[in-house]
């Protein structure tokens, strides 16, 4: 038990460490205190069994204020295929889809779905590799792992932003030998710093007075 609090400690420390060298101490996204808007957009390159390049491509418009969030994905093409679009709303306690529907996640789905927030954890993993290209405007710095499998190799690379810590720029390969690899990739188009309207975060009114309950 001793142990185990003395590494959280420890982890704690280093990535307010972390923090303070990228941002001087003002609100990051690793402490829940930012609120801003943007647009990422993801292209997931991928083999299928028999061996086809398969790319789906995503945009997703992002709101977020502190621990509140909304991700709103417009009309994803899967495969060659175009899907309807979708939405998640995190109110505070409930993750609200497109349906309506709404359920008490668990923290760790809170987390999964804060894609552009680094998790403690990750932070202390990941080794800085210095500045990075600026990335929607922003100067960024760049921290990379590496997790060596017996048969594939994933690479993850991160671009934060040196102010805020938000991820502005991901990259993910999984190597696999005598194979391409397969990849995934996301990037900020746009993002905007400040305050946001909170009616974002609850239930859409057409959403309400329809299916939605």
């Amino acid at each position: 038990m001793i142990m185990r609090y003395l590494a959280r400690t420890t982890l704690l420390c280093l990535a307010a460490v972390c923090t303070l060298a990228m941002g001087c101490g003002r609100p990051s996204a690793a402490d829940g205190q930012l609120s801003f808007s943007g647009t990422w957009r993801e292209i997931h390159e991928y083999h299928s069994q028999n061996g086809h390049l398969l790319r789906d491509v995503t945009e997703k418009e992002v709101t977020v204020d502190g621990d509140l969030f909304r991700i709103s994905v417009q009309a994803p093409t899967t495969a060659g295929q175009k899907k309807g679009p979708s939405l998640c709303i995190f109110d505070g306690t409930h993750i609200i889809d497109e349906t309506g529907r709404s359920q008490r996640p668990k923290d760790s789905e809170v987390r999964r779905e804060r894609w552009w927030q680094v998790d403690v954890e990750d932070l202390v993993a990941l080794a800085p590799l210095g500045s990075g290209e600026p990335i929607a405007g922003r100067s960024t710095a760049v921290r990379q792992r590496v997790e060596k499998g017996i048969k594939v190799t994933r690479e993850v690379k991160l671009w934060l932003d040196t102010e805020t810590g938000v991820i502005l720029k991901k990259s993910i390969r999984w190597i696999r030998s005598g194979d391409a690899p397969d990849t995934d990739d996301w990037q900020c188009k746009d993002i905007h710093f400040g305050p946001v309207d909170r009616a974002l975060f609850f239930k859409p009114q057409a959403i309400r007075q329809g299916k939605g309950r």
